[in-house]
Order: structure tokens, then C-alpha cells, then sequence
């Protein structure tokens, strides 16, 4: 019975850690930043891998906005003593973490459209704008 009795406590103080909302934070070392997952190669990657890869990505843009969301709650109660100091500090995480996601979303776009590519038909080239066989007949002269 106190192994069980030990056992819930250490579970329920688990599920409180992990389910605490991070806006709880009173610094923002307190905030995690998330992860981005790695993006595969659209040369070779397959339709189930590109599918989790797009799921994951979406997890990490959910966890990055739980970031941001720490970050602002830490700029928001943080006290008077070196608050310049922290709160470019705060600024910078901020900034460096929206420039990640874009850029990890970029990335991710741009080996989707090369994935894309590989199951395209290929596409015939337009005829030139000025095609010699649709030229009109020269007119004939004039004596």
C-alpha cells in the first residue's frame, strides 16, 4: 500500500510538471524553448515521413507559441532590479525564436515543392511568343 501511495504522489507531482502551463514562469530561464524537428531531404523522403514531419512541425509551432507565451509572461512580472538588461535579454530569445520557425518553415516548404516535383508529369515547353511557323505569309510584292 505505500508503494502505491508513492508511486501516485511522484505521478501526480510528474503530471502537474509537465502539464503546468509555462505562463507560470517568473523568469524567462524558466521558459523552454522547443526543438525544431529535422526536415528531410524531398529528394528521398517518403509520403508517410514528409506527413509526421509536417505533424511535428505543427507540435513545435504549438510549443514555440507556449515559449513566446512564458517569454511575455516573464517580461510581464519581472521585477525593477536590472530589467534593461533582462528584458533585452527576453527580446533577443523572442526574436531568435520567430526567426528559427520561419526559417524551419521555409525549409520545410521548399523540400515539400521538391517532393511535389518528383510525382509531376512532365510538362511540355509553351511554343515561343513568336513562333516562325505561326508568322504570316510575307506579301507578295508589288510590281
Amino acid at each position: 500500500m505505500l508503494k502505491m501511495t508513492t508511486a501516485l504522489r511522484v505521478g501526480a507531482a510528474l503530471a502537474v510538471l509537465v502539464l503546468a502551463p509555462t505562463a507560470w514562469a517568473d523568469s524567462d530561464k524558466d521558459c523552454n524553448r522547443p526543438l525544431p524537428p529535422t526536415i528531410p531531404d524531398g529528394r528521398t523522403v517518403d509520403k508517410v515521413d514528409m506527413i509526421k514531419v509536417r505533424q511535428q512541425l505543427k507540435l513545435y509551432k504549438d510549443a514555440g507559441d507556449e515559449f513566446l507565451a512564458c517569454l511575455e509572461n516573464a517580461l510581464e512580472t519581472m521585477g525593477s532590479a536590472a530589467r534593461e538588461m533582462k528584458t533585452a535579454r527576453i527580446e533577443k530569445k523572442k526574436e531568435s525564436f520567430t526567426e528559427e520557425l520561419k526559417t524551419i518553415g521555409e525549409r520545410f516548404n521548399n523540400e515539400v515543392r521538391i517532393y511535389n516535383a518528383r510525382f509531376e508529369a512532365p510538362k511540355e515547353e509553351p511554343a515561343p511568343a513568336e513562333s516562325p511557323i505561326a508568322a504570316p505569309a510575307p506579301e507578295p510584292a508589288k510590281p
